[in-house]
């Protein structure tokens, strides 16, 4: 009774409102929505009229489930690969059409994003932080707090790390020397710093290579699908810890898996076919 109507659908329904209820925090959610999107983009090989238009209701439902989430990472992730999609997808066709529907299509997903509470206040005070942040003010976003004493952490002990069981302690100095006790016992929130501050270079280009090398075959190959899929773990491994929870490490291993032996499948079908 104390939400006006027309904010009722965006804001209650919304962010970690609209993720408690399995338990998955709105990026974790947002990667799983992610990868619905580019499976309809990329597995449209149908040509009836009727399978373009459920595809059409999936991606619709899909997008405005995804800015409902409100992860800031995954909105910029979708909003720059579709655009890249759609940039390419017009050069090959090089009509008049297909550029209005895309300035159209643009002009749509932006007015959607700003129109929806959740999506327009996250990304406000991003802004606001960096702008603040330009003008020499002191830190404020909680992100930017985290990467700062993780970043601090990781220059004491730069080769082997503090340890899996220590890392949260200086962590902790930094945000009680700031002030911040409401940051006690949270992580980097940066997958490549948290890996660093814990078991140092070696853990670094393990999980480098865990996170980067995936994504290079599937360039190597051509696959765009699981291009898609790859590139969306690396950029939000800058923004989030993936893998210090295990939904994380479980998502990531199992399409890796999947991917990877269908590659070692594939090539044995080859090797045999041409002995």
């Amino acid at each position: 009774n104390e939400i006006p109507f027309s904010r009722f659908f965006d804001w209650e329904y919304s962010y970690e409102h609209l993720a408690d209820f399995i338990s998955l925090h709105p990026t974790y959610f947002s990667i799983l929505v992610l990868i619905s999107i580019y499976m309809v983009i990329f597995q449209s090989n149908y040509k009836s009229t009727a399978y373009k238009v459920v595809n059409g209701i999936l991606l619709g439902f899909l997008f405005v489930f995804l800015i409902l989430l409100g992860s800031k990472i995954a909105v910029l992730i979708l909003f720059v690969f579709s655009n890249v999609a759609l940039i390419i997808y017009i050069r090959r066709r090089r009509k008049l059409s297909l550029l209005i529907g895309y300035i159209s299509l643009n002009l749509l997903m932006v007015t959607v994003a700003l129109k929806t509470h959740v999506i327009y206040w996250r990304f406000r005070m991003a802004y606001e932080t960096l702008k603040n942040t330009l003008n020499g003010s002191e830190l404020s976003d909680y992100r930017f707090l985290h990467w700062k004493c993780a970043t601090k952490a990781v220059l004491q002990k730069p080769i082997f790390g503090w340890g899996t069981g220590d890392s949260l302690d200086p962590l902790n100095e930094c945000y009680k020397d700031m002030k911040m006790n409401e940051l006690v016992d949270y992580n980097a929130h940066n997958q490549f710093l948290e890996t660093w501050l814990k078991i140092g270079l070696p853990g670094l280009l393990i999980t480098s290579l865990c996170l980067v090398y995936p994504l290079y075959i599937t360039i190597r190959n051509r696959h765009y699908l699981f291009t898609s899929v790859f590139s969306t773990y690396v950029l939000i491994a800058f923004t989030e810890s993936i893998f210090s929870v295990q939904k994380g490490i479980a998502l990531h291993c199992l399409i890796t898996s999947i991917y990877l032996g269908h590659i070692c499948s594939s090539q044995k079908q080859m090797k045999g076919a041409s002995i």
